[in-house]
């Protein structure tokens, strides 16, 4: 096994106000000190020759039924309540052209060198999506976790709620607002400190996000019992924000003195 170091800190060194030459100098230090770094790592590993040291292993045969969808980003959560770690893909359409909606698939843990196995249409049933990304989270509080599918090319996206031991049931045209986007990416969080989660979704806007104009980011306040509405016109900046695949919910505290 691989034994850990102690951490190095790497000096913060400001490049923005120096001559080219400091500059240069500069870059080089901080180069010779990484390596010089990773020569005090290796040397902390024993010198064992027959100890075979790895961070990962491959085990896709053993635990992954074969997927052959575009896959664009994968949520890891227990979606059946066993204290198992499930796996969630968000599947369908091209990079920068709408393509084919496609099955975003599950695959329920069933153990140590068992192979997952497939529930997709225990949840989806025969629905397909041009899915970007998707969350578990419990969006009404119930202790229930809960399946929030952002979707592409001017589509809705979608919610599916928790009913318990791995089942769900589609509340998308009563609890979501009813807006076709381009969604690259869903962070959840509590914007108005009410004690429940709200969304807000990264948009890229109509048409191809390789030549348009940019989406505006939007809010969908939360009412606690897992009811949406779109606050965006009120309460997010009236900015176009080309390539929006991705954002992260962060909480900043300004302290005046």
């Amino acid at each position: 096994m691989r034994h850990a170091s102690k951490p190095y800190q790497i000096p913060v060194i400001d490049l923005t106000t120096k001559p080219t030459m400091t500059k240069s100098i500069s870059i080089l230090l901080i180069g010779i000190l990484l390596l010089a770094c990773t020569d005090k790592m290796n040397k902390d590993i024993p010198a064992d020759k027959n100890t075979e040291y790895r961070l990962w292993e491959d085990k896709t045969e053993t635990y992954l039924p074969i997927t052959r969808e575009w896959t664009n980003r994968v949520e890891v959560a227990d979606i059946n309540g066993d204290k198992m770690i499930d796996l969630l893909f968000a599947n369908g359409g091209n990079y920068s052209s709408p393509g084919e909606p496609e099955f975003s698939r599950i695959f329920v843990n069933q153990g140590a060198d068992k192979k997952f196995k497939e529930v997709t249409d225990q949840v989806f049933s025969d629905s397909k999506f041009l899915s970007r990304v998707i969350k578990v989270r419990d969006i009404n509080s119930d202790s229930i976790p809960d399946i929030i599918l952002g979707t592409t090319y001017q589509t809705q996206s979608q919610l599916y709620v928790g009913l318990g031991n791995g089942k769900f049931k589609n509340v998308t045209s009563t609890q979501l607002p009813q807006i076709n986007g381009s969604v690259g990416d869903i962070e959840l969080g509590d914007v108005d400190d009410d004690g429940d989660l709200d969304m807000v979704l990264s948009d890229w806007g109509a048409g191809s996000n390789m030549n348009n104009s940019g989406g505006r980011t939007m809010l969908w306040v939360n009412d606690g019992k897992g009811y949406f509405t779109d606050l965006t016109q009120t309460q997010m900046p009236e900015i176009l924000i080309q390539f929006s695949w991705d954002l992260e919910f962060l909480i900043l505290t300004m302290i005046l003195i």
